[in-house]
């Protein structure tokens, strides 16, 4: 009997599991931020599934895209009646259809966000925005987000400045950038500090010279 229960929680945890918290949270209050990525393999169509955070920026896994390019990525909005078959089959519309114009892949996380330069016209309001921008910013991911949303923002040349920022943010969230800045800099700095005091501090001697008692003289012209 307990045999039992054991392996229907085992599969009731395993069928949850498989659902994606994150971008739940951002499908919105009524699901139309719900998106999907159609991938275009040399073996037919695969799909990702995505979330919209801004009318021009989506949220996915990078693992679900792996290293597919940008020209290969068709967005789908589900909530318009798009689908991955339809763009299979090319009876896709033009209001559900975006063309991703540049993938931004998180250097250590699961995560990609896609862009499309013509936006989409509406973005469902999301329950809890507050919540979902704190629950972002463990490990800077926020930070990462904002800093391509920016670039779209401010500037025409989106490509150039999107490579700066990935390897920008490659080498700052690198494993040895954290063992640089956690462990071996401030023992060197432990270690300049500890040798200042021995070989200076340690050895200076007190003045002989001044701690003498020189008895006055008194002279006489």
């Amino acid at each position: 009997m307990w045999f039992k229960i054991v392996c229907v929680l085992v599969i009731v945890h395993g069928v949850l599991a498989k659902k994606d918290e994150l971008l739940e949270s951002l499908y919105g209050l009524r699901g139309r931020n719900r998106m999907a990525i159609c991938v275009a393999t040399p073996s037919g169509w695969r799909r990702c599934d995505a979330a919209l955070y801004r009318r021009d920026w989506l949220v996915a896994r990078a693992r679900c895209l792996a290293t597919a390019p940008a020209a290969n990525l068709t967005l789908q909005l589900l909530a318009g009646g798009g689908s991955c078959d339809r763009v299979a089959n090319g009876t896709w519309e033009s209001m559900s259809t975006r063309q991703v114009f540049h993938v931004a892949m998180h250097p250590w996380f699961d995560l990609a966000l896609a862009y499309c330069l013509t936006p989409y016209g509406y973005l469902d309001r999301h329950a809890n925005a507050t919540a979902l921008r704190l629950s972002l910013k463990p490990h800077g991911v926020y930070r990462w987000m904002k800093r391509y949303f920016d670039i779209s923002d401010l500037s025409r040349n989106h490509t150039h400045y999107a490579e700066r920022v990935y390897h920008s943010q490659q080498a700052r969230h690198h494993p040895l950038w954290y063992i640089c800045v956690t462990m071996l800099l401030p023992s060197a700095l432990f270690m300049v500090v500890f040798m200042y005091i021995m070989l200076y501090a340690g050895n200076a001697e007190p003045d002989k010279e001044k701690d003498k008692d020189y008895s006055k003289k008194v002279t006489h012209v």
